[in-house]
């Protein structure tokens, strides 16, 4: 699709790096590709299939959907990014506070798996 043709930047003090590793992308402004304004978060079925897409307007902070995934079981948000096994997993609240963590995490040299709610609290 056109959206994994778009970059994956550094973004609200996360690295692109982490940002990649979730399957992130974002949209710049035309003017000179810096200024992240759009924020793709993939999501995926419960079965692991690419499903769509959660939209993130940067400027107002409004969401949309791309895909046809309502009502079907979704995986929390950095699952697919996933490797079995492991002695913790931290849970928090959505997209960029699962970004946020992975990056708090691994500038303290730790590589603990970290998952988000893919539709904030209500899901």
């Amino acid at each position: 699709s056109e959206i994994r043709s778009l970059r994956t930047l550094d973004y609200r003090g996360v690295d692109s790096s982490i940002w990649n590793s979730l399957g992130v992308k974002m949209g710049t402004n035309s003017a000179d590709n810096s200024k992240v304004e759009l924020v793709f978060y993939p999501v995926y079925s419960g079965g692991g299939d690419h499903v769509g897409w959660k939209k993130r307007t940067v400027e107002g902070k409004r969401f949309s959907t791309i895909g046809s995934f309502k009502g079907i079981p979704k995986q929390l948000f950095g699952q697919s990014a996933c490797n079995e096994g492991g002695k913790l997993l931290i849970i928090v609240e959505g997209e960029d506070d699962t970004g946020a963590a992975k990056q708090m995490l691994a500038d303290n040299g730790k590589n603990y798996t970290v998952v988000g709610l893919p539709f904030g609290a209500n899901f």
